[in-house]
């Protein structure tokens, strides 16, 4: 397989125009696909995991000098952790770029990293890091990878392993969604691997970043329930709830006249400054919707769009932010 992809240096990816390097990281996001495809269906046991175990705590090391290097805080509020010997899948809320390595230092304990938009990390110091210390890689526009992730998940976990899941699937940029909807791959892969679930919130103040760990929960009395992967993803999206509402507890109250107009663009536009690849409509695009369930873009998109006369104007009464006739 290596002989069929012929890899770009970086000196001479930076020599490639905007579009010839879109090509070219289009053509490498497929060629690690058919690789992880072939591993995958050859169906072996995951390789060196205690070697990633071992190699953890000076990896750690390193993230915490970089985090110092950066002028960046990491402060854990609280640990609930009661040291139940399983396997786990630590499910964090998602805001940003850092949230991964903040969690990889905060959690002392040591997790393959569920992490999607490999393509852009392919090739670069982060994904060395990665590798050693244990990433399953994902396409979220492919499904199958997106299967292929999960089963991977879950073999890791049957191997004893821990795996860092964020069930969000996407950064939290919006107003006013605490956590926002979560799929159910992580209640499936915890109830097929028998693994603990610790819910874990995490949240950005510029560069200080606070933490709250919940304690181990179990989802197998919801195994063969009606319904039971909604009952426990519902429940797990409120146990993360509570954790990122109690940090920001300790933050105090704001009066709402105290908060800037811009405060939301800012916030949104310093996480994509963190991350470029990402635009703010790929971010709401990549949302997980439940069933059943339509945004209010949906609803009143349509009605924007009218032209307006006497006959319709009634409409106008629902939409504040359009001007009147």
């Amino acid at each position: 397989m290596e002989r069929e992809f012929k890899k770009l240096s970086s000196l001479a990816r930076k020599r490639l125009t905007e579009e010839e390097l879109g090509k070219y990281l289009d053509a490498l996001n497929e060629y690690y696909f058919q690789k992880r495809k072939h591993t995958f269906e050859e169906d072996l046991p995951i390789k060196d995991m205690k070697l990633r175990k071992e190699l953890y705590s000076f990896l750690r090391q390193l993230l915490v000098a970089q985090r110092t290097l950066k002028g960046q805080k990491l402060e854990v509020l609280s640990d609930e952790r009661k040291g139940i010997d399983s396997p786990k899948i630590y499910a964090m809320t998602h805001i940003g770029k850092y949230d991964i390595e903040m969690a990889m230092e905060a959690l002392k304990d040591h997790t393959y990293v569920l992490l999607g938009d490999a393509k852009y990390m392919y090739q670069t110091i982060d994904d060395l890091f990665l590798r050693l210390i244990g990433v399953i890689y994902v396409d979220v526009y492919n499904a199958e990878d997106r299967y292929i992730a999960k089963e991977t998940a879950i073999k890791v976990l049957q191997q004893g392993g821990n795996v860092l899941w964020c069930p969000e699937g996407i950064w939290n940029i919006t107003e006013n969604q605490i956590v926002l909807p979560c799929s159910y791959g992580i209640i499936e892969a915890a109830i097929r691997s028998k693994a603990h679930i610790v819910p874990v919130a995490i949240e950005q103040r510029g560069k200080d970043f606070y933490m709250k760990i919940g304690s181990e929960v179990t989802v197998e009395e919801y195994q063969n329930v009606p319904n039971d992967k909604l009952i426990a993803i519902r429940e797990l999206r409120e146990n993360l709830a509570t954790l990122r509402w109690q940090i920001w507890e300790n933050f105090g109250s704001v009066s709402r006249r105290e908060i800037p107009d811009n405060y939301h663009d800012e916030f949104v536009t310093a996480r994509i400054k963190e991350w470029p690849h990402f635009t703010q409509e790929e971010i709401e695009s990549r949302i997980f919707r439940p069933p059943g369930i339509v945004t209010e873009k949906e609803v009143f998109g349509p009605i924007e769009k009218l032209e307006y006369d006497h006959n319709n104007a009634f409409l106008l009464k629902k939409l504040p932010k359009v001007k009147r006739l």
